[in-house]
């Protein structure tokens, strides 16, 4: 499916002692090409963007040529680190068509 496709996944984000279930929900539409992320982020979560692109490119797989959207919720819960670069790839891959739906249901992703 190429556009416009919504997809959820779940990742983990540790504040101190405690972990919380951060919703990684992202759009894929038409619009202009564009990788946005959003929700609380740290520079290394931002950072994602361009890991996430690599990744994808190394595969051979030419999702991001279209207008990406992905929200890391909730909002007021602080994101660091790379541990949401796994969650964001597969729900692009959902959002995109590239996976089925439900291919990571019930599953938290972390990496």
């Amino acid at each position: 499916m190429r556009g416009p496709g919504l997809a959820r996944t779940y990742s983990m984000s540790i504040v101190g002692i405690e972990g919380h279930l951060v919703d990684v929900e992202t759009y894929a539409g038409s619009g202009l090409v564009a990788f946005t992320l959003v929700g609380l982020l740290d520079t290394s979560v931002r950072e994602a963007r361009d890991r996430v692109r690599a990744a994808f490119e190394s595969c051979g797989l030419d999702v991001l040529d279209q207008r990406i959207t992905v929200n890391l919720s909730p909002a007021g819960i602080p994101k660091s680190g790379s541990a949401f670069d796994l969650s964001s790839a597969a729900s692009i891959a959902l959002a995109t068509g590239l996976v089925s739906p439900g291919a990571f249901e019930d599953a938290v992703l972390v990496g």
